[in-house]
């Protein structure tokens, strides 16, 4: 059995995770400018025109959760909030989600876009809490990681086995002689898949992560990279 303090520590690290975002005020004010189809913090290099699209407010010493925005950091965590800034610029700009999502390469920009257009507020704001995110995020998979003894393990993976049961067509109860007889349109469409929120497919995300990479027999890591792909298409569609 997984250990009461084990228990409590998942507890707190999903809780934390999926808890609610505070924004802090900022002050300053930061040109952006648009050169041909890219967008920076300074003027055109090489003579070429650029067109000021308007101010990202920003203060290098803000903090989030205590952390400075220039410290403390991680560097993916980092270049996630900066890869952030260019697409609110490009919000800023005009750009539209959709066209944004049909130029994106991969489910994890396609889940910074949707994060990005789902809200509004100071640009800033928005990248720091980003930054945030990616960091709680990194936390999660390190706490459960921590409690990584083959129970925990096991018992976070039967937990998604089991929402994946759940979403399985019903027809184990057919008789001998349904199951010989033609199926209807109706035995023949699968079940509807059972819809988790955002927050839920960030943390079996993290679950799955942290699976992988604890390590396991060359099946069950099959498996684990079959249920990433599945959660990475379903992050495709969060718009929270």
């Amino acid at each position: 059995m997984m250990s009461t303090r084990k228990e409590q520590v998942l507890r707190i690290a999903i809780a934390h995770f999926c808890g609610m975002i505070f924004f802090a005020s900022i002050a300053q004010a930061q040109t952006m400018y648009r050169c041909g189809s890219s967008y920076q913090d300074k003027p055109c290099a090489n003579g070429q025109t650029g067109v000021v699209i308007g101010k990202i407010k920003t203060n290098e010493n803000a903090t989030a959760d205590g952390l400075k925005t220039n410290q403390s950091i991680d560097p993916a965590c980092k270049a996630r909030g900066e890869e952030a800034k260019k697409i609110l610029w490009m919000r800023e700009g005009g750009a539209q989600k959709t066209d944004l999502l049909a130029k994106s390469e991969s489910p994890e920009r396609d889940r910074l876009i949707n994060d990005i257009y789902a809200v509004r507020g100071n640009s800033n704001d928005i990248r720091m809490n980003i930054e945030r995110n990616c960091m709680e995020e990194k936390l999660l998979v390190r706490r459960i990681l921590a409690t990584s003894d083959p129970e925990t393990l096991n018992s976070l993976q039967a937990a998604r086995s089991a929402q994946n049961a759940s979403n399985m067509p019903k027809n184990a109860q057919k008789s001998g002689s349904e199951l010989t007889t033609t199926k209807t349109k109706q035995d023949e469409e699968p079940a509807p898949k059972m819809q988790l929120s955002c927050p839920k497919i960030k943390v079996q995300m993290a679950i799955v992560n942290a699976n992988l990479q604890a390590g396991a027999d060359a099946a069950s890591m099959q498996e684990f990279r079959r249920q990433k792909q599945e959660l990475e298409s379903e992050l495709r569609n969060c718009k929270n």
